[in-house]
């Protein structure tokens, strides 16, 4: 008798998800998908997945650190609104969670289907090894947050975004599906691109403010010739610059990646004292006014990689 009992409870419970997912589903088909991520690649890729189904909004620009996010009193009714939260997760974007407390929308709490922790797709890098304190700088304990700018590990967020809105829409699933398949298309076409146009450059140096572009580097073959910041979020002395600008002649090192929201002084300085070169680039959509998508972003980082300029790296 309780074995029949406790059959009926789970099918009953059962048919009350069923009910919930087609709820969800309809709902969609009536009304757009409210989506809310944190950083602007993870914008971009749910709306090419979710197509006319969803709205999407960043809370961040992409001439932004996302490191270091002011919450307004707008940001708390864009997460109050939202049916699903992408987040880039790794710590990067940790100032989210007050956010959610603060939204009191339990539709995007951390363990719902509508919360999507796009990190948990990736091979992370990085991963801090023994102990690690305050004397090691800023360190991302759960490893490099920036794997934005790994066209492969991207790849493994866009799957990780259409499942859940598939699981979560299923009468929407069919265009989901459609919609990854067109944009993985052409992914993959534009990543042999890439790779083709980066084999000159093997083993290139470069030069960043910190670590946030080791993804970058392992997906094209390429090594760091240095960073600006002695440890993550520690300000360069004038000493480290010295020992920088040292190393850079010694290397031959020819080039130094600047994000838009790192201040322009310390590259003037190793570029007037060497002969390094300082490319400005965005490394998320929208750090640059021509970069509207990610398919542009990685074309405009690949473009600053000229031939005649690397000769003596």
């Amino acid at each position: 008798m309780n074995s029949k009992k406790h059959q009926m409870k789970y099918l009953t419970i059962l048919m009350g998800l069923a009910i919930t997912l087609l709820c969800s589903s309809v709902n969609a088909a009536e009304k757009n998908i409210q989506i809310v991520t944190t950083i602007t690649d993870l914008k971009v890729l749910a709306e090419r997945i979710g197509g006319n189904h969803v709205s999407v909004i960043s809370l961040t620009r992409g001439n932004q650190d996302p490191h270091h996010v002011q919450i307004k009193p707008s940001d708390i009714l864009k997460v109050k609104k939202a049916d699903i939260l992408i987040i880039n997760g790794l710590g990067i974007d940790d100032w989210i969670n007050p956010l959610i407390n603060k939204s009191r929308n339990n539709r995007i709490r951390s363990g719902t289907p509508g919360y999507i922790n796009a990190s948990t797709a990736v091979s992370i890098l990085d991963i801090p090894k023994g102990k690690v304190d305050r004397s090691s700088g800023d360190i991302h304990l759960h490893g490099n947050p920036h794997y934005n700018l790994s066209p492969t590990e991207m790849r493994k967020v866009v799957l990780l975004i259409s499942k859940r809105l598939s699981s979560q829409y299923p009468l929407l699933a069919n265009d989901f599906s459609r919609n990854t398949k067109d944009y993985l298309n052409t992914l993959d076409q534009k990543i042999l691109t890439w790779k083709n146009r980066m084999k000159p450059f093997s083993k290139t140096r470069i030069v960043t403010f910190h670590n946030g572009w080791q993804y970058f580097f392992k997906e094209f073959g390429l090594e760091s010739g240095g960073y600006m910041e002695p440890k993550p979020g520690v300000s360069p002395s004038p000493k480290h610059i010295n020992t920088l600008i040292q190393r850079i002649k010694e290397s031959h090192t020819l080039l130094l990646f600047k994000e838009p929201y790192f201040p322009e002084s310390i590259p003037n300085k190793l570029a007037s004292q060497s002969k390094i070169k300082v490319s400005n680039v965005p490394s998320y959509v929208g750090g640059v006014s021509s970069v509207n998508s990610y398919i542009e972003l990685i074309d405009y980082i690949t473009s600053q990689f000229n031939p005649a300029e690397q000769k003596e790296n």
